[in-house]
């Protein structure tokens, strides 16, 4: 635990001294209000926070990082695509930290697979960061691939597939509070860019008219 002392300023007003854990409480509690500026003994002038290395490792989140409702809006109007994604982003997450080979490409590709080897990693992280879980990264696993699978089911039963968000949303919620232990200044990402909101639209209008094909009777 560092024993620097710190003095922290934002809109002309300071306050100081205080600890690393309690900087990095007030700055996780401010974040969305504007820059901030900190001291410490070392430092020749006062600096952003977010130029410190010690306070800037902070907001660099070991694991991809998405609000559960956004994945699931996100994968909803992509009729699953953006799981594809997911698993992109967060075995590139696993690359970024382990010494054995990994490819993203390929974990994207065969996600319904690759989850038996990515939600054991989610698990222990969460192990380790002292987040508790109620499951298993094998029949995560499992259950992921088999609701994925139920694509194959004829109308209208195949739209049970879309239920393989459940697992992911169990796993992305473990991710989060890693995230949270590891880089309380990282943020969730759970607001929608712009190119989301076109993609919700116009996804949404492609999943309401498979919807409508599927669910009601032909004329």
């Amino acid at each position: 635990m560092s024993t620097a002392v710190w003095f922290y300023a934002e809109r002309g007003n300071s306050e100081g001294p205080i600890s690393r854990e309690q900087l990095l409480r007030r700055l996780v509690q401010r974040r969305a209000e504007g820059p901030v500026l900190v001291w410490r003994e070392g430092l020749g002038a006062w600096t952003p926070a977010d130029a410190v290395p010690e306070l800037s490792e902070a907001q660099a989140a070991p694991w991809f990082a998405v609000g559960t409702t956004k994945l699931v809006v996100m994968s909803l109007v992509t009729l699953g695509l953006y799981e594809v994604y997911w698993f992109y982003r967060q075995w590139k997450s696993v690359q970024a930290q382990a010494s054995d080979a990994v490819h993203p490409v390929l974990g994207a590709i065969f996600s319904g697979l690759s989850g038996f080897w990515l939600f054991p990693r989610v698990r222990a992280a969460a192990d380790e960061a002292g987040v508790r879980v109620g499951w298993s990264g094998a029949a995560m696993a499992a259950a992921y691939l088999l609701l994925s699978l139920l694509w194959r089911l004829p109308d209208p039963y195949w739209l049970a597939s879309f239920l393989s968000i459940v697992p992911l949303v169990q796993v992305q919620s473990a991710v989060n509070a890693v995230n949270d232990k590891r880089a309380p200044l990282a943020g969730r990402n759970e607001g929608f860019s712009g190119a989301n909101w076109v993609g919700v639209v116009l996804g949404g209008l492609m999943l309401l008219l498979c919807l409508v094909g599927v669910l009601l009777p032909p004329a």
